[in-house]
């Protein structure tokens, strides 16, 4: 178990995630083909490093909400057999003025000697563009996003095993050169390919039978959707076949 400094604790949480549900997780090609790039950057980064050259292996994901961003953090967290670190922005810049900036270079400066996943979740909170915050802030989000950058720097100058990332629903409003310093992938809504194979690697994981007529009907009937939107969906089924003994197929779903 990692230990988080006092001061430090209220903004951020460390998770081991090796009981991350892979039964019942459905990893789409877009989510793999990150997992590789995010792999190949690690391995490159060792290399470079070897080389004397800096190099921060730095990810942001961006797609509407429900898209899977925070799981898909877990989900590599997994795969890489690290834990993963995550700032907790609501609590970070609800706090005394004046003081989110030099929390958030403690929690970077802390993050700096462990080999994890560090997320910055919904890092449209802290990084939007200079110049466009309202007056009421007094400046105060100009001066983190400065800051938030100075210590993407500090991490790329220090050759460390952090693999960072980022997710946000809102990359538009973020800052061009916050956004330079990552490399971009967008996270899409499913294909109704991908809807019908995670809702019956779903079904399958947690032994609910189901017509697979009525879940190729489901896919087609819902494009577009989101793996929260499946997710819903699935348990809302399955709570409807609980509630009627759980001794019938399941027929209709959506």
């Amino acid at each position: 178990m990692i230990k988080i400094p006092e001061d430090i604790a209220p903004y951020l949480e460390i998770k081991d995630c090796s009981s991350f549900p892979i039964s019942r997780y459905y990893v789409t090609k877009d989510m793999d083909d990150i997992l590789k790039e995010i792999v190949k950057m690690h391995e490159t980064a060792q290399k470079l490093q070897k080389m004397g050259i800096s190099y921060l292996n730095s990810t942001i994901l961006y797609g509407p909400p429900g898209t899977g961003k925070t799981t898909a953090a877990r989900y590599i967290a997994y795969k890489l057999k690290k834990p993963l670190a995550k700032i907790n922005f609501a609590q970070l810049i609800g706090g005394e003025f004046g003081t989110t900036a030099k929390n958030l270079s403690a929690i970077f400066r802390f993050i700096a000697d462990i080999d994890c996943i560090f997320l910055l979740d919904e890092i449209d909170c802290v990084g939007i563009k200079r110049g466009t915050e309202s007056a009421a802030t007094g400046g105060e989000l100009a001066r983190v996003t400065i800051t938030l950058m100075q210590e993407l720097d500090y991490f790329e100058d220090h050759k460390l095993k952090v693999i960072l990332m980022a997710a946000t629903n809102r990359i538009d409003i973020l800052d061009e050169a916050l956004v330079s310093r990552f490399y971009q992938h967008q996270l899409k809504p499913l294909t109704n390919e991908d809807t019908e194979n995670y809702a019956k690697k779903f079904l399958d994981d947690v032994g609910v039978p189901y017509d697979e007529y009525n879940i190729e009907n489901y896919a087609g009937e819902n494009s577009a959707l989101t793996q929260r939107n499946v997710e819903k969906d699935m348990v809302r089924c399955i709570a409807e076949w609980l509630n009627k003994g759980g001794d019938f197929i399941l027929n209709h779903i959506g």
